[in-house]
């Protein structure tokens, strides 16, 4: 539905400077929200890119198998250098494929949820994810400071690492694939 409770039409014509989010056949350009009476909010980076949402079915699990095989292999370097002990149940394989598949998805879905109805999702998105990447620091250093499961700082900074290698991986795949440059202004 498009603002005032129309849906959108098929055949929405491509303003000039403006972002369009397509999904399907429908597009919605989103220069033509943002202006409010005669002031128009400037939209640096998105201005010129097409959002493809139906993009999101290859891309979403694109980016949550990309992210899995980070999480694995950093998972894989830092048992064998920093030799947790068995009890250390946040390096075992179990949890941290269960934790990246589950909210590897969570992103993605977050990201459509921004696509569909943000003005500025690129821009919005990757702020909270930052947030996002910001909170997911915090019990890693309560497992340091409370040494759970018999860890400590190295173990923290090996699990603080792999969010920031699926944060990364969410933030520029995602945008990444799903934005595309306008037609128009690759030919320059």
């Amino acid at each position: 539905m498009c603002g005032g409770g129309r849906p959108l039409q098929h055949d929405i014509r491509r303003m000039e400077g403006g972002v369009e989010l397509c999904q399907e056949e429908r597009c919605l350009n989103l220069a033509s929200m943002k202006s409010h009476g005669s002031d128009s909010v400037s939209a640096e980076n998105e201005a010129s890119a097409t959002l493809r949402l139906n993009r999101l079915l290859w891309a979403g699990p694109f980016a949550v198998l990309a992210s899995v095989v980070a999480v694995l292999f950093i998972r894989t370097v830092a048992v064998r250098l920093l030799k947790p002990s068995a009890t250390f149940l946040p390096l075992t394989v179990d949890y941290p494929l269960m934790d990246t598949v589950m909210f590897g998805t969570a992103a993605v879905l977050v990201f459509l949820g921004k696509c569909r109805y943000s003005l500025e999702p690129i821009t919005e998105y990757r702020s909270l994810a930052a947030k996002a990447l910001a909170v997911s620091f915090l019990p890693d250093v309560a497992l340091a400071v409370g040494h759970w499961y018999g860890g400590g700082w190295p173990e923290a900074f090996a699990l603080m690492t792999m969010h920031v290698a699926v944060w990364a991986i969410c933030v520029t795949i995602l945008p990444g694939i799903v934005a595309m440059k306008d037609p128009e202004q690759r030919r320059d």
